[in-house]
């Protein structure tokens, strides 16, 4: 008998690595399609990204009212609509999966029943929401956002984050270091700027000038390739000035492998995204949340607080003197440990409990 067909719709949003963590659990029972309908969505969402992540917020409270939802609404329909109805048409799906909730106002008219992942954990939009679709968020405090906008409880699936399976595997923090030249026994600090890197991780760089100790600080640039270019300078200057050797700067381009990097690292250092949070915390890895996206990632900061996965600073002055702390005294990343490995253990159960929902709707 042939496998049942599931269709996953994603786009370049970040959201491509929930759905691959969606596929990964489910190809041993079924066959699995992902189609990236990005669109040209992502191109005006990335200036925000990079360069203005604290304006994100007019948008985001602009995108909640009527008139500005109508707008949004006709834009997607532009936009989407032939794509889905074309991927659809393609594939003969048996089950479609959406980790992009623009295609959802779509989808809501063109099917019964799908599965909508919350991709926001706190701060979730209206938009983000379906009354057609089974809605997988990340936890209780989700459910309640789901039921104050009338969804049916059933149709409410509490899950924890979804996280593809490298990031959770187990590893020699040592052996990975020596695969990436690294010396073992210095600090290491990911510096992490999101798939499209957002210039707002430079405002860490004064901490790192200087250290007491020596410390390796790998700069994950994403797309944003002239980051990569002002850190591949800084490196290159760096290793001219012999009172500056106790730092190593180590820039590095988009990659498929980050998991490597956030393994080889003693703290992840970044934008508070809820991807790069939690593929951090799988590899029982300390969080410093230093920028966010205002709006639509405002609720991550005080998860992290809550849950005790790390640090929170955004001050520029205040998250250096940080930072130098740290530096002096690694010990203080210790607190988080127990905290952590309380989380991971947590979101490794989202994929076990996507593959038990889809079993259920196609048995």
């Amino acid at each position: 008998m042939a496998k049942k067909h599931i269709l996953i719709l994603t786009a370049d949003t970040g959201h491509t690595s929930i759905a691959e963590a969606a596929k990964a659990s489910l190809s041993e029972k079924y066959t699995v399609t992902i189609r990236n309908l990005s669109g040209n969505t992502f191109k005006l969402y990335s200036p925000f990204y990079r360069y203005f992540p604290q304006l994100f917020k007019i948008f985001h409270l602009l995108s909640q009212t009527k008139n500005t939802q109508k707008l949004i609404k006709a834009y997607i329909e532009n936009e989407f609509r032939a794509p889905i109805e074309l991927a659809i048409k393609k594939d003969k799906p048996d089950l479609v999966i959406s980790t992009y909730y623009p295609f959802n106002l779509i989808l809501d008219q063109l099917l019964d029943s799908y599965i909508n992942f919350v991709t926001d954990p706190r701060t979730i939009h209206p938009l983000n929401l379906s009354p057609k679709a089974h809605n997988l968020v990340y936890d209780e405090v989700g459910a309640k956002i789901c039921q104050k906008h009338h969804i049916d409880p059933e149709k409410i699936h509490v899950t924890g984050w979804w996280l593809r399976p490298q990031y959770g595997k187990t590893y020699s923090k040592a052996k990975v270091r020596q695969q990436l030249g690294i010396p073992k026994n210095e600090l290491v600090f990911l510096i992490a700027s999101g798939s499209e890197g957002t210039n707002w991780v430079m405002k860490i760089i004064p901490a790192l000038l200087y250290p007491s100790k020596k410390v390796t600080a790998i700069f994950a640039c994403g797309n944003n390739h002239n980051l990569y270019q002002t850190i591949e300078t800084m490196k290159n200057v760096n290793q001219k000035i012999p009172a500056t050797h106790n730092l190593t700067f180590y820039p590095l381009k988009f990659t498929h492998h980050l998991e490597t990097y956030i393994q080889a690292a003693d703290c992840v250092i970044g934008k508070a995204g809820p991807n790069l949070l939690f593929e951090t915390i799988d590899t029982k890895t300390p969080f410093f949340a230093i920028t966010h996206i205002t709006g639509q990632e405002d609720g991550n900061l005080p998860l992290i607080k809550q849950k005790k996965l790390g640090f929170v600073e955004e001050n520029i002055v205040k998250a250096n003197k940080l930072l130098k702390r740290i530096i002096a005294k690694p010990q203080l990343l210790d607190r988080f440990t127990d905290s952590i490995s309380k989380e991971a253990k947590h979101n490794r159960q989202a994929t076990r409990k996507l593959t038990q929902l889809v079993d259920s709707i196609l048995s």
